[in-house]
């Protein structure tokens, strides 16, 4: 179920207390947490880790690493990378079959690294699962990010048709500050997190609609469906081939399920103490 929050603005999903236990439970059921991730070489995110940092640069974390596919691509070619997760019967179950990845139980409420650490953080699909906002982690963020180092951070976010459906009063209204029970994520503002992200001393680089195809069987199962057709099509007429093409251009641009922004850190500013005369 989807709400439409009128303090926050932005949508709730409800479904499941995003827990540890849930994440645990989530990943052995989906079979994720047996998958041999030793020989990944790439994922559609690390490929745009590639384009920013090297190996020389320095390590990496990935916080909520889930079953470390991410981390596994990166150290297939040659990063330091280090993954952290609150779900700790999934990490164990990921040491045990994949050792040779530095992946650890952690919280990246407290991450349990020095300041100025890492050359580059990720983030895929975390903060979006706290229900008292994401604060802390976008702290813990800067603090153990180096001057000048980048954050990759991903999360569910207001689309143009999801803002579409909430000002047409497509979604039911969320009234309360309290959030439902069964509370599970947000579709989060862009302008509003890059904001909190620039007053903790970055800058967007680059925004990267993601998820094209759930967003849309989400928001617009029809078109969805039509568009579905139109990828079956197997004939040689051109027209269609553009209609195709286009299609999918205007879906990916419009109702993208999830959004990746590249920011980097800037230097604190140096504050000079003024000289008694």
């Amino acid at each position: 179920m989807k709400y439409y929050s009128s303090i926050k603005k932005c949508l709730i999903f409800t479904q499941q207390n995003a827990t540890p236990a849930f994440w645990d439970s989530l990943w052995e059921s989906s079979g994720n947490v047996n998958k041999d991730i030793s020989t990944i070489q790439s994922t559609r995110t690390t490929a745009i880790v590639m384009q920013y940092l090297h190996p020389q640069d320095g390590p990496i974390l990935e916080g909520g690493c889930g079953c470390g596919e991410h981390v596994a691509a990166l150290v297939n070619n040659n990063y330091h990378a280090i993954g952290i997760d609150s779900a700790t019967k999934t990490v164990l179950a990921i040491t045990r079959r994949s050792p040779r990845f530095d992946i650890r139980p952690g919280d990246i409420q407290a991450i349990p690294f020095p300041d100025d650490y890492f050359a580059g953080y990720l983030s895929l699909g975390v903060i979006e699962h706290f229900e008292g906002g994401y604060a802390r982690a976008l702290s813990e963020m800067r603090r153990v990010i180096k001057d000048d180092g980048y954050l990759f951070l991903a999360f569910p976010y207001m689309s143009p048709i999801r803002k579409i459906k909430s000002w047409i009063r497509a979604y039911p209204l969320w009234t309360n500050s309290k959030m439902p029970e069964d509370f599970y994520q947000f579709a989060l503002d862009v302008k509003s997190v890059v904001c909190d992200l620039r007053q903790l001393g970055f800058y967007l680089i680059q925004s990267l609609p993601m998820d094209n195809d759930n967003g849309l069987r989400e928001e617009l199962p029809s078109a969805h469906a039509w568009i579905g057709k139109l990828h079956a099509y197997k004939g040689k007429s051109i027209l269609i081939r553009i209609l195709r093409r286009m299609a999918t251009a205007l879906a990916s641009t419009l109702s993208a399920h999830s959004v990746l922004l590249v920011l980097q850190k800037t230097p604190a500013p140096v504050v000079s103490t003024p000289q008694k005369h």
